[in-house]
C-alpha cells in the first residue's frame, strides 16, 4: 500500500465555466489562502480467496478461485473550509477504500463480501479473477467538482470482464453532493426522460429494452457546457455499445433547471 503526498489546486477568481489554472495543473507552491482544493492520493492492493458454494456459482462464474483486488486514486481532503465527509464517503464507497482509521485500506464489495477468507499476500498460484477501480479528477471548476470512479471485474472463466463508470458531482459553493433533484425543478422526470429518448433513439446505440423501460438515469455528470448522463452495461444497449452517454447543453435543459442547476450550468 502506498499512500502519495497532498496535491493542492488553486481555485482561481473567475467568472463560472472559466479554465482553471490553466491547465488544471497542480498549484503545489500556492498560498494558503490559494490552497482551496487539496487531494492525498492511495494506491492498494488485496488478494481475497473465494469460496465453491452454491450460491456464490449461481451468480459467478468459478468463483472458488482467488481474487486479485486493487484500488488506486485520490480522495478530497478539503475544500475551502467546507466539511467533505459526504463527499469522501461517497467515493470511498464506489472505490472500495475505507479512509475512516486514517489509513487507507481496501474493503471487499458488496458482491464479494461472501468470501470467507482474506489472504494479506499471494501465494505461488495466481489469482485467475481481478477487480480494478480507479478514482481521479474529471472536471474541476470554480462552482463544481466531478469525480470519476471506473470499475472493472474478470471472474475467471467468465467470457469477457464487466466495467462500470459513475460519476460524483460535487457543488464547490454549497458543499454537498449533487444529485438530479436539486439541480432540476419538482416534476421535471417526465419531460426528461422524453428527451433521453429521443437523443437515444438518434444516436448509433441498438435499443434493447421498450420505450417505457427507458429511465432518466441516476448516474450523471456536469460538464463544461451542460450534462451527460450515463447508463450502465445493458441497461438499454447490448454489451457491444458500451455504456450509452446521452449529453445535453445547458441551454437544452434551460426549462427543467432548478435555480441552483442554472447557475451551477451557467446559465
Amino acid at each position: 500500500m502506498k499512500v502519495h503526498t497532498k496535491t493542492y489546486i488553486m481555485l482561481a477568481s473567475m467568472a463560472a465555466g472559466a479554465a482553471l489554472c490553466g491547465t488544471l495543473s497542480s498549484c503545489g507552491n500556492a498560498t494558503a489562502d490559494e490552497q482551496f482544493f487539496s487531494f492525498e492520493s492511495y494506491s492498494l492492493s488485496k488478494v481475497a480467496e473465494g469460496a465453491d458454494t452454491d450460491s456464490l456459482s449461481k451468480t459467478m462464474v468459478d468463483f472458488d478461485g482467488r481474487w486479485e483486488l486493487t484500488s488506486e486514486g485520490i480522495t478530497p481532503v478539503k475544500v475551502g473550509d467546507r466539511d467533505v465527509t459526504a463527499l469522501s464517503d461517497t467515493l470511498a464507497v464506489l472505490s472500495c477504500v475505507d479512509f475512516s482509521s486514517g489509513t487507507p485500506r481496501m474493503v471487499l464489495p458488496e458482491y464479494l463480501k461472501d468470501l470467507p477468507q482474506e489472504k494479506a499476500s499471494p501465494d505461488t498460484v495466481s489469482p485467475g479473477s481481478r477487480m480494478e477501480l480507479s478514482t481521479t479528477l474529471d472536471m474541476l471548476s470554480p462552482l463544481a467538482a466531478v469525480f470519476r470512479v471506473f470499475s472493472y471485474a474478470y471472474p475467471e472463466g467468465a467470457a469477457h470482464g464487466m466495467y462500470s463508470t459513475r460519476y460524483v458531482n460535487y457543488d464547490v459553493v454549497g458543499g454537498r453532493v449533487l444529485d438530479l433533484s436539486i439541480l432540476f425543478n419538482q416534476g421535471y422526470g417526465s419531460k426528461l426522460r422524453q428527451m433521453i429518448l429521443e437523443r437515444l433513439k438518434e444516436s448509433k446505440y441498438q435499443l434493447i429494452v421498450d420505450d417505457e423501460e427507458v429511465n432518466v438515469p441516476s448516474n450523471f455528470r456536469i460538464t463544461a457546457d451542460g450534462i451527460d448522463f450515463v447508463y450502465s452495461l445493458y441497461e438499454v444497449a447490448p454489451y457491444s455499445d458500451g455504456e450509452p452517454v446521452v449529453g445535453f447543453r445547458a441551454y437544452e435543459l434551460a426549462d427543467l433547471l432548478s435555480p441552483t442547476g442554472k447557475t451551477l450550468l451557467g446559465l
